[in-house]
């Protein structure tokens, strides 16, 4: 698959990623949910720092059926990674699929706001005091906001070209 940069109103699949058991997501197992996508790498500081939060936030929204919450590693390899993992495993549970070597990324940690049809509606490097706050807040928001048929096409499409020139920034 080639590496794609992913920004606002682009959809979010189509994709198929590993979590650290071994099962396979798509974007299909999000159909009708908004979706909060933490993005990090073992290699981020700022990341690890912040998986506390990160942790509050997946327990925030683990019982709500109308919000679904994933990670994504962005580590090249997995394989290069299972000490981490292993070490991750006995203090977190929050979800975590391997997109690394699918997506570019412009910074980290980023969160994603994904709309009940897959779009990405909102995003955000911020962190720290007030993280889980903010980020149900703008989840509560896309869970109101229409759908991006409703968007002029022109307009989806300068987002587009956007988003591809920011992904060419962040190489």
């Amino acid at each position: 698959m080639e590496r794609q940069f992913k920004g606002q109103l682009d959809p979010i699949g189509p994709f198929s990623w590993l979590d650290l058991d071994g099962r396979r997501w798509t974007e299909h197992d999000f159909t009708g949910k908004v979706l909060i996508v933490q993005q990090w790498a073992t290699w981020c500081g700022a990341c690890v720092a912040g998986f506390p939060e990160v942790q509050k936030l997946s327990d925030a929204v683990r019982h709500d059926p109308t919000i679904a919450f994933v990670s994504l590693d962005m580590d090249r390899d997995p394989a290069a990674i299972v000490e981490f993992l292993l070490e991750f495993r006995k203090k977190y549970s929050f979800p975590v699929l391997f997109a690394g070597a699918q997506l570019k990324i412009k910074s980290l940690p980023y969160t994603w706001i994904v709309d009940r049809d897959g779009y990405i509606r909102d995003g955000s490097g911020a962190a720290g005091p007030n993280f889980v706050e903010h980020v149900l807040a703008a989840a509560e928001a896309v869970k109101h906001r229409l759908p991006v048929s409703t968007i002029p096409p022109g307009v989806r499409r300068e987002k587009r070209r956007q988003n591809e020139l920011d992904g060419a920034k962040s190489q």
